[in-house]
């Protein structure tokens, strides 16, 4: 009996092997070696505390090493959390270590981080001496140290005393002057003529206007984001250039600076003008015009800034913007209602579009299934006073009109109330007769106008170009006006195209009159736009000999005694020279 008991004891009991003790015993030595044997020699967890030479250093920064797409990153804590492998793109400084924990470093900080950095001379931890393997933080983590100091002066660009003007023939400074200088040195030594050029010249390029003294103010203010006043300050002067045989003259319009302003009266303005000229340097003794647009405060003949400025400055004419001019000839001629419900029709549906990303997107997959073609992916904004700029914007309409269309029907469909509704206000307002006609005929007239306002815009703008630019416009108009009904075929037919292009059956309808009509604007656009461009051609032109009193203004400058021969002289010299060979513009005729 006793021995059936032990055979059925044993059966519960497995005796345990001896244990080799030198066979499982751990050696972090050995471990490290067995597993950094199979490390890529790029992998930046070899080089931890240790010191680097440059030139390995460059071999690190070429050869940056990352795991690739197929490694397996190793999953750390209970949430199964690992490395993402997209991080890479999103910080271009992350590096990955398969050594030991394993985790992210930073190449830079690995390579030229001091020991201790701060204002405290802390010790540098994560990242820097050693591996970052906390996914739950990772991305506060990462862009925290995108933002610290230590971390942004691995990367600086200045240095302690990096000013003044930088010497060609010193390769290595005594002194540490900034990555900057130390690129273009490195630059100007493997010779880059153009940068060495301009290092050269660089004496010349400190004050453009000094040589020529005179000069033009142009100033515009508007709102910026903050809903701070911002007044532009630029200048137009002449600069020379010189070459081996001559010295060419060009038109130059520099920007200055943003000016804070917080008052927008005219003494304001211009007292914010004087100073801020001052405060550059620059003498505006020699100030000779002001451009400015139209408004009261600018252009006033009692308290505007002209007026306050000619005060103390008397040779400092002042020019309304041409193109601004143009701006608003055109804007008077769009009080024809049909065009001017047509273009705040197709602000609004800009605005209702681009203020979303789920409708913008909509769009988008539109033009790409129906236009795959064409250049344009989304609306441009419409501007209330550049009436000009309209076109590009209601060009680009016109071109997506079907996709603009299909996405209007998609979003009618949407379950949010604001959106479907305005969705619907908007397909039945621009699938009409109106709308579409309104359209075609303001994009083909605003064409005309495009670059008029361009070359109005340009530096070189000369006066007679652009008024010989305004009748050929005027001329083109007129004839269009002319010949109104092979002109009106022309719209007519592109607008039932457009129109068939939403609707295969539908044919442009004339609108039903259902009561007497009163105060009904039978003007055409056409005939708004040729009365509105004429305002801006001179009502009377007239030959007249000029006289050395007509020059009283600029005294302090010209010699006035001389300025009378020297003007026969140069027409002397005009008249002896065939027509052909007459320079066109002042500047040419100058320079030759």
């Amino acid at each position: 009996m006793a021995k059936r008991q032990n055979t059925m004891m044993n059966n519960f009991f497995i005796k345990k092997p001896k244990l080799n003790l030198l066979e499982n015993l751990y050696c972090p030595e050995l471990n490290n070696e067995t597993s950094t044997s199979n490390v890529n020699i790029y992998d930046i967890g070899k080089y931890l505390n240790q010191t680097v030479s440059n030139e390995l250093k460059y071999k690190l920064l070429v050869n940056k090493w990352t795991p690739d797409e197929t490694y397996k990153f190793p999953i750390v804590g209970k949430r199964n959390l690992k490395f993402q492998f997209n991080w890479f793109k999103r910080f271009s400084w992350l590096a990955y270590t398969t050594i030991g924990e394993q985790g992210a470093m930073c190449t830079f900080c690995v390579l030229f981080a001091r020991d201790f950095e701060g204002k405290g001379n802390h010790q540098l931890g994560i990242l820097v001496n050693k591996p970052f393997n906390n996914w739950k933080k990772a991305i506060e983590t990462l862009s925290h140290h995108s933002t610290t100091q230590f971390h942004k002066n691995k990367l600086a660009l200045r240095g302690r005393n990096d000013s003044g003007p930088l010497d060609l023939n010193i390769l290595e400074p005594d002194h540490n002057d900034g990555n900057f200088r130390a690129l273009l040195r490195m630059r100007i030594s493997c010779g880059d003529k153009q940068l060495i050029n301009h290092i050269e010249n660089q004496s010349l390029n400190a004050m453009y206007i000094s040589p020529t003294k005179s000069f033009s103010v142009l100033v515009d203010e508007t709102t910026d984001i903050s809903r701070i006043e911002q007044l532009t300050l630029c200048i137009r002067y002449i600069d020379s250039v010189e070459t081996t045989d001559t010295i060419n003259y060009v038109l130059r319009e520099d920007f200055l600076q943003f000016v804070p302003v917080h008052s927008t009266t005219g003494q304001n303005l211009a007292s914010v003008i004087i100073n801020s000229l001052q405060a550059l340097g620059i003498n505006d003794k020699y100030m000779v015009g002001q451009g400015y647009d139209g408004a009261a405060s600018m252009s006033g003949n009692l308290k505007g800034v002209q007026t306050i400025i000619r005060e103390s400055h008397p040779a400092a004419l002042y020019v309304h913007c041409s193109a601004h001019s143009l701006n608003l000839a055109l804007a008077h001629s769009c009080n024809v209602q049909y065009v001017r419900n047509c273009i705040g029709t197709i602000k609004s549906i800009g605005n209702f579009i681009k203020s979303s990303a789920m409708r913008t997107n909509i769009l988008k997959t539109k033009i790409k299934n129906i236009l795959p073609n064409t250049k344009w992916t989304k609306l441009t904004s419409m501007c209330d006073t550049r009436w000009v700029e309209n076109h590009n914007g209601i060009q680009r309409f016109v071109e997506i009109f079907q996709p603009i269309v299909e996405n209007l029907e998609e979003l009618q469909l949407v379950q949010d109330i604001n959106t479907s509704s305005k969705s619907i206000q908007f397909y039945r307002a621009i699938v009409t007769s109106e709308f579409i006609l309104s359209m075609v005929t303001s994009n083909t007239l605003f064409s005309m106008t495009l670059p008029l306002c361009k070359s109005l815009q340009s530096v070189s703008c000369d006066l007679v170009e652009a008024v010989q630019h305004i009748e050929t416009i005027l001329n083109e108009l007129i004839h269009l006006r002319e010949n109104i009904d092979h002109t009106f075929n022309d719209i007519f037919e592109k607008s039932e195209l457009l129109l068939k292009s939403i609707d295969g059956e539908e044919n442009i309808r004339i609108p039903r009159i259902v009561a007497r009509q009163q105060n009904r604007n039978a003007s055409l656009i056409i005939k708004k736009i040729i009365s509105s461009l004429c305002f801006l051609l001179p009502n009377k032109c007239t030959n007249s000999e000029l006289e050395a009193s007509d020059f009283e203004l600029y005294s302090e400058f010209l010699d006035l005694d001389a300025l009378s021969n020297e003007l026969k002289l140069w027409k002397r010299k005009w008249c002896d020279k065939p027509i052909l060979e007459r320079s066109p513009e002042i500047l040419e005729a100058y320079s030759n």
